[in-house]
């Protein structure tokens, strides 16, 4: 088979990088720069020892807890979101399996181009931002850099794409959209340690991530702070890590509407989540 064939059955059985890696014994790095097109000459044992892991029926099984067609959706095990809803459990896409872990190593040996965060061994998949997020992005970055300058501050806004090794250990390398960093000292090639403050702008693909995985990892890690703010619903989720009127991990929930202040400095600065209304409404 052709890189271009071998390519299209991968995506037809729904194989992880991993998967393929573990049951082919082509290195994952070799993998992801064949399917990626960093590698255009491969050697033929290496292709063929691809197209034996992809074409033989006793992987079938695997791919399938992948897919994401309606038909093969898992339906027996569900959760219940942060709004109290019912929702169907369905796998978060990753280039990694159970079988890891995954190192901070590998990350950074990824080929250019690949958008993957590492959470506890794990690879993550990260699709490429909308114009709607970086619209919101920039809209909260521009408020918040406002109130920085005006009062001489010695925190810095950072969009993303930035890495973030959040607990300097090997196993975890997150990329929050934006962030708001103190200490300017865990700032150099990326960010070491935990930020005081994190937003997520929410998608249909990245929510359960960002509510299961994220949450926990940076209120553990230290973050004071942690917003999510939902185009979809045209909600913000609120956690306050520090905060002593709720407990941390019960958010506050309210819509796009009004004005919010982030906690972390005392109510000082507000942010007019009507702008994140107005620009969501542009886009439908």
């Amino acid at each position: 088979m052709t890189i271009e064939e071998l390519k299209k059955l991968k995506e037809k059985k729904g194989y992880t990088y991993t998967q393929i890696c573990d049951h082919s014994g082509v290195p994952i790095g070799t993998i992801i720069k064949i399917f990626s097109g960093q590698t255009s000459n491969p050697r033929r044992s290496t292709l063929d020892a691809i197209e034996k892991m992809l074409t033989d029926p006793q992987y079938e099984h695997l791919g399938k807890s992948f897919y994401y067609d309606e038909k093969s959706k898992p339906t027996v095990t569900s959760y219940t979101n942060v709004y109290g809803e019912s929702v169907v459990r369905e796998p978060i896409p990753f280039y990694g399996s159970d079988i890891g872990p995954h190192t901070v190593e590998e990350y950074n040996n990824l080929p250019q181009g690949v958008r993957v965060e590492l959470i506890d061994g794990e690879f993550y998949d990260m699709s490429s931002p909308t114009p709607l997020h970086q619209e919101i992005v920039y809209q909260f970055a521009k408020q918040v850099d406002r109130f920085i300058d005006s009062n001489k501050g010695k925190c810095k806004v950072i969009l993303g794409p930035v890495d973030v090794q959040l607990d300097l250990d090997d196993k975890t390398m997150l990329v929050p959209d934006v962030m708001i960093l103190c200490d300017r000292s865990k700032l150099r090639d990326r960010v070491y340690g935990a930020p005081d403050f994190v937003l997520e702008v929410l998608s249909p693909s990245t929510q359960k991530k960002d509510f299961e995985k994220k949450c926990p990892k940076y209120r553990n890690a230290g973050v004071q702070e942690y917003w999510m703010i939902d185009p979809l619903k045209k909600m913000l989720i609120k956690y306050d890590f520090t905060g002593e009127d709720y407990a941390p991990y019960v958010p506050q929930i309210m819509p796009l509407q009004g004005t919010e202040p982030i906690n972390m400095y005392h109510g000082k600065c507000i942010i007019d989540l009507s702008e994140f209304n107005r620009i969501i409404c542009d886009y439908e």
